[in-house]
């Protein structure tokens, strides 16, 4: 028999990777006293499961009270989703240059999408969206099994993911901050791709 993920599990999971993750994967910035060149890197944790093919059905809520589901992936020929949460310092401190990027797709078709993973965090993340200048959207999903296992599933955060039109999932997720040139490479191809294939369908 199937058993439901529950949001006690989640808690329980994210609490485990608060210990488990490295400190400079979601460590805050006065966490690394003493490593002024480094202070948010990619998380060395690797995942155990695998991301499924497309992403999960899904309802929801934004952080403004807005209704949002699955079908959000169509109004765009790329959504870029990443998936944070409230004590992740490396999470907070990629928002900045996660706005950045944002303003730039718009004209692309593309969309970027924070997915927290918390359910009881609504006030802290509006708190810490509003200290980072961020406007883009910011969902909080209902429980379900099909996104609850997704996200048992990610074992360093912030982690970074292409969904296109169709909801399909493309290329492999980018673990940790968006903090280098080659990754934001890795992830402004694989949207080209995306975008590129979108156009050609229509």
């Amino acid at each position: 028999m199937k058993m439901k993920l529950n949001l006690k599990k989640i808690t329980v999971v994210l609490l485990a990777l608060a210990l488990a993750v490295p400190v400079t994967a979601c460590g805050k910035k006065e966490d690394n006293k003493g490593n002024n060149d480094k202070t948010s890197t990619e998380a060395s944790a690797a995942q155990t499961g695998e991301m499924p093919k497309t992403f999960p059905e899904f309802t929801g809520t934004d952080l403004d009270g807005n209704k949002v589901d699955g079908s959000v992936f169509k109004e765009h020929a790329a959504t870029v989703v990443n998936f944070w949460f409230t004590d992740c310092g490396a999470c907070v401190q990629e928002m900045p240059q996660l706005q950045k990027l944002a303003d730039g797709w718009k004209d692309q078709d593309v969309a970027l999408k924070g997915l927290l993973v918390e359910r009881d965090k609504n006030d802290k993340a509006k708190e810490i969206l509003k200290t980072k200048g961020v406007n883009y959207q910011n969902i909080v999903p209902d429980e379900g099994d099909g996104i609850d296992g997704m996200i048992v599933n990610i074992f360093a955060f912030p982690t970074t993911i292409v969904v296109d039109r169709n909801g399909n999932i493309v290329g492999d997720p980018i673990q940790g901050s968006l903090d280098t040139k080659d990754k934001i490479k890795a992830l402004q191809d694989r949207i080209d791709d995306v975008v590129a294939k979108d156009k050609e369908n229509k």
